[in-house]
């Protein structure tokens, strides 16, 4: 609605680089069976960059998404959709199907989706069942509250009850890092208040 009849008179773009490292490290933690979600303020078509970037998502990967949506019925019906794509990879790959299948899953999800999941038990029940065969979990569009959420969600709902550490590098990540069990801030241009809310 802004951007209509505007003379466009310069364009500038800013470079988001990933810290040294980051791939390598991520690729690690995934082999030692440590399951990484990546949670996102960026648009759906950036996070995946990034998750590709990370080399948290691969080619391999099939990927599973679930956004755009703007009701929780219609939320539901695609829940439904996704949950049935798993089952069916889980009945060809057999027990263990994620440390056997040669195509493992990620699941791309946008921040609406996840408020419906997080507010219908049933969906919730659905998508937390989801995400326990995902190697990857790309959550874009979420707000600093949300990445808490997240967490929580996570903590209190999933079986067996896991472990959760956060790990962010600004003052958007800070709830989500208190909320973890462990809470890791980096420091970087990003200033200095998710190390001072991290526990390392």
């Amino acid at each position: 609605l802004v951007e209509e009849r505007l003379e466009l008179i310069g364009v500038t773009a800013v470079e988001d680089k990933l810290q040294e490292g980051v791939p390598s490290t991520i690729a690690q933690l995934q082999r030692a069976n440590i399951k990484i979600w990546m949670l996102t303020g960026d648009k759906q078509e950036t996070a995946i960059n990034i998750g590709y970037a990370s080399r948290l998502l691969t080619s391999r990967m099939q990927l599973l998404s679930i956004s755009g949506l703007s009701s929780l019925e219609h939320t539901r019906k695609v829940i439904a959709a996704r949950y049935s794509e798993v089952q069916s990879w889980r009945l060809q790959f057999g027990q263990h199907a994620a440390k056997r299948a040669k195509r493992p899953l990620a699941l791309v999800i946008d921040g609406a989706a996840l408020h419906f999941c997080d507010e219908d038990r049933g969906m919730r029940r659905l998508f937390l069942s989801m995400v326990a065969d995902c190697t990857a979990v790309v959550a874009c569009r979420v707000s600093p509250l949300q990445k808490a959420d997240i967490v929580r969600l996570v903590k209190r709902h999933m079986e067996p009850s896991p472990l959760t550490l956060a790990i962010g590098d600004g003052a958007n990540d800070v709830s989500m890092i208190q909320e973890a069990h462990v809470g890791v801030g980096v420091s970087g241009r990003e200033g200095m208040q998710a190390v001072r809310a991290a526990d390392y």
